[in-house]
């Protein structure tokens, strides 16, 4: 580390590792993530959120920022980064293509999306205090877990298709409407 608030670049790797309590990956539903998908994206990747719990959310905070504002002006290439001062952040990929990521903090937990309508239904639900560990089908036996696990990976099948099924149904031409109707079920 530098002198004072100053993170230098070999050290932000430590400096973030070293704070994150919990990291969890999340598909929300498409209900949740409804937008528009930039053409050469599965419209999953835009379900997807990344929820970061950490020691010390403004350090947390200040990096990630830093890191999304680097990104956005190399995408940019205007300097004009009024689009972060909201949490969006354009990120350019190899092939030209841009999509914008989202960044959300309420307290010690911070989100980041492509989709500002899953920031938004992670706000509400930490608002709240809604989790897999205060309700649903979940709660008794996630409640029941031992201290000491560290890991856990919770798939919900039907979401999951109906996460998928937008990808599964891009490469049919016209799918039945059975098919249609079954997973609507």
């Amino acid at each position: 580390k530098g002198e004072g608030n100053r993170t230098d670049g070999p050290d932000i790797g430590g400096d973030i590792f070293a704070n994150i309590d919990q990291a969890t990956l999340f598909v929300s539903p498409a209900a949740v993530s409804s937008g528009e998908t930039p053409a050469g994206i599965p419209p999953l990747v835009t379900s997807i959120g990344l929820v970061l719990t950490s020691e010390n959310p403004r350090q947390t905070r200040r990096i990630i920022t830093g890191l999304l504002m680097a990104a956005n002006l190399m995408a940019n290439q205007s300097g004009d980064d009024t689009e972060a001062n909201v949490g969006r952040y354009q990120l350019e990929l190899v092939n030209t293509l841009k999509l914008h990521c989202y960044s959300n903090q309420e307290k010690k937990t911070t989100v980041l999306s492509l989709n500002p309508g899953v920031i938004e239904a992670s706000a509400s639900a930490l608002g709240t205090r809604k989790s897999v560990t205060s309700g649903g089908a979940l709660k008794d036996a996630v409640n029941k877990l031992s201290p000491q696990a560290s890991k856990l990976v919770l798939i919900n099948v039907g979401g999951a298709i109906q996460a998928g099924m937008p990808l599964l149904l891009s490469g049919m031409d016209e799918p039945g409407d059975d098919v249609k109707e079954l997973i609507a079920k």
